[in-house]
């Protein structure tokens, strides 16, 4: 089974995507999108035949109608070994709208379109799940979690640099209890707002399971992960040089490494063009004041300079790696991504950052659990 599962789509290269499509049963058969500049075929066109196909020849196992899954992943990040938690199950669209499940980015127009076009074709089967977090403030949800594993853990393998182990919740003295963990807490998109958002369009009009999400949550008590940052790249100069910024050129010893190699400077984002950067730091006078919104690189970057030169969202290439990046664009820039302190700051107080601000690791894997609401 983990040999057809991956990391969701919009991570991969094309060289990744067009090798996990040999494979007949593997899931990206049914996620791959539409990405800008490759001659890759529109795997759309035949999602929703493939899907039949693999539900005909029982790729899938359904599990039972009351269920909740348990994952635990081993993982390496920075050398430094890693274990995060998460439960899967179905989070109702209402919440989304209702503010239950807060959204800390805004989605890009293009990329909610290609989620929504990719329910109509699979009649609403979902593939790539909503990764959500809660505060759980005593742990209870987490000591929820490492009982289930550590009382009917089944080890699955390695898959994606990960060791995976699950254990699934079926009775209900289990279920309730989750429930009543889970009652009073109101929960973060980490990633996968485009998915959440394109439930709530696809599901708005219908019935019955088409109005649910397929999450796996994970609590803030012991989160196991890491922010990293998205490189916007650029194929032009700014437009207009703001004079809100002081502009220095540095070297630094190794590109691929800029995170820390800037660790220690006072800045705001980095431009690299060639061998060439170039640190902007906003001037005391333009400092910002208590606003959470304001206190983000990320906004500055974007308010600042590259909305008033013309740089629009849509406008904009990201990718997380930065060898990448240099290779899609004259232009990269390097942005720090906001502390999980400050994420969960601005969304309570009702403000979003610009899309791509925030990347967290481990990402979800595709096709691991699937949500069919027909």
């Amino acid at each position: 089974m983990l040999t057809q599962v991956s990391l969701p789509y919009d991570v991969l290269s094309k060289t990744q995507i067009e090798e996990y499509l040999k494979s007949p049963n593997h899931i990206m058969h049914l996620e791959a999108g539409k990405r800008a500049g490759e001659a890759l075929p529109n795997p759309y066109t035949h999602a929703k035949e493939n899907l039949e196909r693999m539900l005909s020849e029982n790729f899938f196992t359904q599990l039972g109608e009351a269920c909740y899954v348990v994952t635990q992943e081993r993982f390496m990040l920075g050398g430094v070994q890693k274990t995060i938690n998460r439960i899967w199950g179905l989070v109702p669209n209402q919440d989304y709208i209702d503010g239950q499940v807060m959204r800390h980015e805004n989605t890009r127009e293009n990329d909610l379109k290609d989620r929504v076009d990719l329910l109509n074709e699979l009649e609403g089967f979902k593939t790539k799940p909503t990764w959500l977090a809660v505060r759980d403030k005593r742990g209870s949800l987490e000591k929820f979690m490492e009982n289930a594993i550590e009382v009917a853990g089944e080890y699955l393998g390695e898959t994606n640099g990960r060791e995976l182990t699950v254990a699934y919740i079926t009775t209900q003295v289990d279920i309730d209890m989750l429930k009543k963990i889970l009652q009073n807490e109101k929960s973060l998109i980490l990633d996968g707002h485009h998915g959440f958002a394109a439930s709530k369009e696809y599901g708005q009009d219908k019935d019955g399971g088409h109005k649910f999400m397929l999450c796996a949550i994970s609590s803030e008590h012991n989160p196991g992960y890491a922010i990293l940052p998205t490189y916007r790249i650029l194929g032009k100069k700014f437009r207009k040089l703001t004079k809100e910024f002081e502009m220095t050129d540095i070297q630094i010893m190794d590109k691929n490494n800029i995170q820390s190699e800037l660790a220690d400077l006072p800045y705001h984002f980095a431009v690299i063009q060639d061998d060439k950067i170039k640190v902007f730091k906003l001037k005391d006078k333009y400092k910002p004041d208590g606003n959470p919104l304001e206190q983000l690189d990320v906004y500055q970057l974007h308010s600042r300079l590259l909305e008033p030169s013309g740089f629009k969202n849509g406008e904009l290439d990201y990718d997380a790696d930065l060898s990448q990046a240099i290779e899609k664009g004259k232009y990269v820039i390097y942005v720090r991504p906001p502390t999980q302190k400050q994420v969960w700051a601005l969304t309570e107080s009702g403000k979003t950052t610009p899309p791509k601000s925030t990347l967290y690791v481990p990402k979800l894997l595709s096709g691991l659990f699937n949500y069919n609401p027909n």
